[in-house]
This record gives C-alpha cells, structure tokens and sequence, in this order.
C-alpha cells in the first residue's frame, strides 16, 4: 500500500487506478489475517488437548504445573 502511494505521489500511477486497488489490497490483508488466526487457534486447540490428556491420565507426563487465568504456570 506504501508503494502504492508513493507511485501516486510520482505520478506513475493515476490516481484512479489505485482507487480501483486498494478494495483489493485491503481484501489480501483481511485473507492473510484470516489464515495467521486460523493457525493460531489450530495451535491453542493441539496444546489444550495435550493439557487434557496430561490432566485425565497424569502416567502419561503431566507437567506439575497449574495454569493461571493469566496463562502463567506455577507450581
């Protein structure tokens, strides 16, 4: 988007032409941000799951630790 503007300011693009991108710029930006969100909670679901299973069968190497409503372990 920076270069977008730039070029605009430098008249190497016109002024409409970008008009007509930045709806398909911001649309990219909202896509990439769906996708890092979805690996993200795919993540929080693997660990919870590990945590479960630690928590219903503790031979299986459950930490010691209890988790906080901050995220923070302690022992």
């Amino acid at each position: 988007m920076a270069q977008l503007i730039v070029d605009v300011y430098g008249g190497k693009i016109q002024p409409r032409v970008a008009a007509s991108l930045a709806p398909l710029m911001n649309l990219q930006l909202r896509a990439i941000e769906t996708s890092n969100l979805e690996l993200r909670v795919e993540k929080l679901e693997k660990l919870l799951s590990k945590l479960e299973a630690d928590h219903d069968n503790p031979a299986r190497g459950a930490t010691g630790y209890t988790w906080t409503a901050e995220g923070q372990n302690v022992e």
